[in-house]
C-alpha cells in the first residue's frame, strides 16, 4: 500500500530523504544508472509509472488497462504474483499437482500466520523458498532447488535439511505474494494477478520490475 507508518500515508520521497537512512549509511549514497535486470521495453514501461514517468499521474484504472493490453502474453507461467495468501496457496496447489514428477507427499503443520505453509508434492528439481529467521542453514527469502530426498531428509545440493523442518519452513514458489518477490529477479515467465481490491500502481511497478523481458510478462 505504498509508504505508510502507523497507518498514515507518507509522501513518495519520505523514504528517499529519510534522516534515519542517512544516519545508518553515514551519508553515503549510490545512484544506479543502468538497469541490469530488464530489457529496454519492459524497463521503459515500468519507469513510466514511477515518480516522474508520463503515466505516473494518470488514473490507475486507465494505466492498468494499458498494462493488460500491452502485456497479454498468454502462457503457463514459471511464477505467479498476487497479493493475498489464499490465492497464493490455491495457485501453488494447482501448479504443484501439474508439475509433480516421481514425487512424495509432504504434510505441513498448521500454523497461525499469514504466510502459512501448505501440504505439497516434493520432487527433484523443485524450487522452494525459505521462510525462516532462525536457521543457520537456510536464509530467509532465498530459493533452494531440491536435488534429492529420502525418508527423513531433503537435499539441496550439499545442504541437508530434515523433511519435517522443510514442511514447516519452506514455501512453494509457483505463486508468490508481491511482498515476497521484492528485491528479487525472477528469471522466466511471470503472470501478474491484479484483481485484488488493494492492488495499486506501486504493486504493478514492483511486479513488472521483477521480470527480465517484456515478452515474459502477462498481466491479468
Amino acid at each position: 500500500n505504498g509508504h505508510t507508518w502507523l497507518d498514515s500515508k507518507l509522501d513518495d520521497d519520505r523514504i528517499e530523504h529519510s534522516r534515519l537512512f542517512h544516519r545508518i549509511c553515514d551519508g553515503n549514497r549510490i545512484t544506479l544508472t543502468e538497469c541490469k535486470r530488464s530489457d529496454a521495453t519492459l524497463y521503459d514501461w515500468y519507469c513510466s509509472i514511477s515518480r516522474g514517468g508520463f503515466r505516473y499521474d494518470r488514473p490507475f484504472d486507465e494505466v492498468l488497462q494499458e498494462a493488460k493490453t500491452f502485456f497479454k502474453n498468454e502462457f503457463f507461467p514459471d511464477y505467479v504474483l498476487c497479493i493475498d495468501h489464499d490465492l497464493r496457496k490455491k495457485i501453488n496447489r494447482t501448479h504443484n499437482e501439474i508439475l509433480k514428477n516421481d514425487a512424495v507427499w509432504v504434510e505441513a503443520p498448521k500454523l497461525k500466520c499469514p504466510n502459512q505453509p501448505q501440504d505439497f508434492w516434493l520432487y527433484r528439481g523443485q524450487v522452494l523458498q525459505a521462510h525462516t529467521y532462525s536457521s543457520k542453514k537456510m536464509k530467509n527469502g532465498l530459493f533452494y532447488e531440491v536435488t534429492d530426498y529420502d525418508e527423513e531428509n531433503v537435499y539441496f545440493g550439499p545442504l541437508v535439511v530434515n523433511k519435517s523442518w522443510v514442511a514447516k519452513t519452506c514455501r512453494l514458489t509457483h505463486c508468490l505474494t508481491i511482498s515476497s518477490s521484492q528485491g528479487r529477479t525472477l528469471h522466466g515467465k511471470i503472470k501478474i494477478v491484479t484483481c485484488h481490491r488493494r492492488f495499486t500502481m506501486k504493486h504493478l511497478y514492483i511486479c513488472l520490475s521483477r521480470a527480465t523481458a517484456a515478452e515474459n510478462v502477462w498481466v491479468v
